[in-house]
């Protein structure tokens, strides 16, 4: 895919696409528990790299479960004993090495359906681990993209209650 023929190059950002920064963790665990499960796009990547022995077989059904679960102790020490537990939504989103949960995120948030798939070649192209593939998938789905359009999803659910 050429990005230029496509819509935005990998990782820009127009105006338009810029995230509040200042989202917590919790926030962001707030919004994750108003959006659909299932992800067509997320849940076909996710069975490509298990099938291809780059994904092991994980506890969770879908990736929303995976966030929620991540999430839900992220402001404490959590199961990694973090030291530093105030952080924000940006910071725990670049750390996520799953690359189906990143791509999870910005499908269920609204992001097109083509830079999504553009996310998914560049993970896809980014060799065999899962953290060079996260941040593969991250350039194209960047947090200032994903919040924007989070933000975006949260309004419309809001406004539609």
């Amino acid at each position: 895919m050429h990005a230029s023929k496509e819509g935005p190059r990998r990782g820009m950002l127009s105006q338009r696409e810029r995230c509040d920064e200042r989202m917590t963790p919790a926030a962001l665990l707030r919004c994750i528990r108003r959006l659909r499960a299932h992800q067509p796009l997320a849940s076909t990547y996710q069975e490509h790299l298990q099938e291809v022995g780059a994904l092991a077989p994980v506890w969770y059904i879908s990736q929303k479960q995976h966030w929620l679960a991540w999430l839900a102790e992220y402001d404490g020490p959590g199961f990694y004993g973090r030291a530093v537990t105030r952080r924000t939504a940006e910071f725990a989103y670049n750390h996520v090495v799953c690359p189906p949960m990143v791509v999870w995120l910005g499908e269920a948030a609204g992001v097109s359906v083509l830079r999504v798939r553009m996310a998914i070649e560049a993970g896809l192209e980014a060799g065999p681990t899962l953290m060079g593939q996260a941040g593969a998938v991250r350039r194209v789905l960047p947090w200032g993209t994903v919040g924007f359009y989070l933000q975006k999803a949260m309004r419309r659910r809001g406004s539609s209650r």
